[in-house]
């Protein structure tokens, strides 16, 4: 029993010094602040782009999403981006996105609500508006928030007849971070469609640099099928993006009225 304590008491002690080490870098003791803390993967989270590298930000996702964000005083942001379709031999139609939204800190400046609203023109008539609302907690170094959404969509069914249909969701995300250079990212989604519930998410790693990071990740989903005998489908993505700042914003800042 005493040969087997000691093993025991140094097993002890790294623990120890791991959960303090862990603290005071969530503290901020450590490490140095998060550079880039406006965004998951894939929508921006409650917090700003860091004043030092100020308020522009090019994203790139799965190379193929390309999107420029751009942060403006009391709190207002917007973006546009698209997909380059003329590389992919399909440059009939260039499939775009604005997007634009607002924070609202509370009494408390680390818990913070959110409206998120984008715009997608897609070929042969078709419209899809996004509409999110958050709210979120924590700080740059590890967060979570709670957000629903819905998409409406329009597109033409006969004869420039338009259709409509709406399709809410619930979502889930935050990040923690895991070491000086490192975060752990998750974005989880329950979406309401015609064929039943399809959950998603969208989770792993973010290496960061004060001006550029890069993610690595992995899409897991159930697809609802049109026949209940097939139950539902597993889907299985990789995902690759990463996020560059720029020092001006090279948008005008003016704040809107």
């Amino acid at each position: 029993m005493v040969e087997n304590a000691c093993p025991m008491r140094f097993l002890y002690l790294c623990f120890l010094l791991l959960c303090s080490k862990a603290i005071m870098a969530q503290q901020g003791y450590i490490f140095k602040k998060n550079p880039i803390p406006s965004h998951y993967f894939l929508v921006p989270t409650n917090f700003e782009l860091d004043e030092k590298h100020r308020k522009s930000l090019f994203r790139n996702g799965e190379l193929l999403l390309q999107q420029v964000y751009v942060e403006y005083p009391r709190g207002y942001y917007a973006g546009m981006g698209f997909v380059p379709t003329m590389f992919l031999g399909q440059g009939q139609f260039i499939p775009t996105w604005i997007m634009a939204g607002k924070r609202w800190k509370l009494h408390n400046p680390h818990h913070v609500i959110q409206l998120n609203v984008l715009l997608l023109d897609q070929p042969a008539g078709q419209e899809i508006s996004m509409y999110n609302v958050n709210y979120g907690f924590g700080n740059e170094d590890k967060n979570l928030s709670f957000g629903y959404g819905f998409a409406i969509g329009l597109h033409e069914v006969e004869n420039s007849v338009r259709g409509n249909w709406t399709v809410p969701a619930l979502t889930v995300r935050g990040l923690v971070r895991i070491s000086r250079h490192h975060w752990f990212v998750s974005e989880n989604y329950l979406i309401n469609t015609k064929e039943g519930i399809c959950p998603f998410t969208l989770s792993g790693l973010r290496w960061m640099k004060p001006k550029l990071s890069v993610d690595l990740a992995m899409i897991y989903g159930l697809m609802p099928t049109k026949s209940l005998l097939e139950g539902r489908r597993p889907v299985l993505l990789p995902w690759l993006s990463f996020q560059m700042t720029f020092p001006k914003a090279f948008l005008s800042t003016t704040p809107p009225e």
